[in-house]
């Protein structure tokens, strides 16, 4: 993609509900994150879409669960697997 385009970040979280570890209940905390790029197109401008997923982990489960228990938060899958246009753009095309 090209360099200079704008980058536009979408952040998903998992709620606080979705954060209790589903081995012990503990409160999970955030470990770091994917990205995702994807092209995203608005009628006469692109920019690029970065979709930041946050990942947690139970600290509680760290010093005796084996492996250690990690979720991500959810989001949709891409338009086109492995692909970088978003569905704004393929729809854009057509």
């Amino acid at each position: 993609m090209p360099e200079d385009l704008p980058v536009v970040e979408r952040h998903h979280y998992v709620d606080e509900e979705g954060r209790a570890c589903p081995v012990c209940a503990a409160h999970m905390e955030e470990i770091g994150s994917e990205t995702r790029r994807t092209l995203g197109i608005a009628p006469a401008k692109a920019f690029v879409i970065l979709d930041v997923i946050h990942v947690y982990a139970c600290k509680a489960c760290d010093e005796k669960a084996e492996p250690v228990t990690v979720i991500k938060a959810s989001m949709s899958a891409p338009a086109i697997p492995g692909g970088i246009a978003s569905p704004e753009a393929i729809a854009n095309i057509f």
